[in-house]
């Protein structure tokens, strides 16, 4: 590249004209003209002034050596990627799908704690009423969820669809540039060491980088692309496995006693009541029922601990989710089931 292109390219990347160039210069447009096609040089006064304009040194202006050093770091990989509606389509979904994943083994636990309950005909019983109710906050919960995301997943499409996506990899980092409409609206250099998480959801890649993602089509991608090569690191690197030994066997211990901590709670509040009713062939009140709910909270600390230990094998890199999940469902469950004596207080002690 000659000093001339190099003045024409720093001159078209200010965004100014031959004319523009020249009145901040305080020569005419035919001699800048001339700098550019080469059958003149700027004096040296001009240099000056063209190397303070363009942001660079005198040595970069006429020998090109950023131009160089520029030239011998080339991408690893180029991509050029649109994105249809079609394709984002099917990535929302397995992004609901996904996401709506942990919420449905809960679910399904309620509902057949539901059923059992009203085949036994015992739909007075406390558990039902507690399971019914935690049923409704998750069915509503759910309905929220969804609403929420696919309003995000519409806006998401919008915003995106217009946009042209250039990416250039680099072994270390990656430059992303979006234009619209034929004018450039982003330009980013994005760090490996900065990307958080990269996820396959549908048919695009996602490259989580702080609150935002940058999309890359999977199949466009090399089979020895940086980008994969970058997602298999982090999988490694963040990845969990089985607990072994003393924890295992925790996890296990703690979920189990979970499990057991409704019924044993139930057993605890109405044992006595129960008994009575059933010696002398009467019908318990609503009260009566609920007169020693309360005491199911001194099983909370089982459920809690579960939550605390699923952290710690969260932290130890170990498969962590059962033991919160069930910890949450049984805490929630305990407290509504604690609490029902405070709506029969002013017939049981009033």
């Amino acid at each position: 590249m000659t000093i001339g292109e190099r003045m024409q390219k720093h001159r078209k990347d200010l965004g100014l004209s031959q004319e523009e160039l020249g009145q901040r210069l305080m020569v005419s447009r035919q001699t800048v003209s001339l700098w550019e096609t080469d059958q003149t040089l700027p004096t040296i006064d001009n240099l000056l002034r063209l190397k303070d304009l363009f942001g660079i040194s005198v040595d970069e202006l006429l020998e090109g050596k950023k131009e160089e050093q520029e030239e011998q770091e080339k991408p690893l990989e180029s991509y050029c990627m649109t994105f249809s509606a079609e394709e984002l389509k099917k990535r929302h979904k397995a992004f609901l799908w996904r996401a709506a994943r942990p919420v449905l083994f809960p679910l399904l636990v309620i509902v057949c704690t539901v059923i059992i309950g009203f085949r036994n005909t015992a739909t007075d019983q406390p558990i039902v009423y507690a399971a019914i109710g935690f049923f409704a906050c998750t069915i509503l919960y759910t309905v929220l969820f969804f609403i929420r995301t696919w309003k995000s997943c519409k806006s998401e499409t919008e915003r995106i669809i217009p946009n042209t996506y250039y990416y250039d990899v680099f072994s270390d980092y990656f430059v992303a540039r979006i234009e619209r409409n034929g004018e450039t609206v982003v330009n980013d250099k994005v760090l490996f060491s900065e990307v958080g998480e990269i996820r396959r959801i549908g048919e695009q890649t996602a490259v989580q980088v702080g609150t935002g993602a940058w999309l890359f089509r999977t199949s466009e991608l090399k089979n020895n692309s940086a980008i994969i090569h970058l997602q298999n690191e982090i999988v490694l690197r963040t990845q969990f496995t089985k607990a072994t030994g003393i924890w295992r066997f925790l996890s296990i211990l703690f979920c189990v006693l979970s499990f057991i901590t409704m019924p044993l709670a139930i057993k605890a509040a109405m044992g006595s009541s129960l008994q009575i009713a059933a010696s002398t062939q009467t019908v318990l009140s609503a009260a009566e029922m609920y007169r020693h709910s309360w005491r199911t909270f001194l099983f909370l600390p089982i459920p809690l601990a579960s939550i605390a230990l699923g952290l710690i094998l969260k932290k130890k890199h170990f498969f962590y989710k059962m033991n919160i999940i069930i910890g949450v469902i049984h805490v929630i469950m305990l407290f509504v089931y604690g609490c029902a004596f405070l709506m029969f207080s002013s017939k049981v002690f009033g």
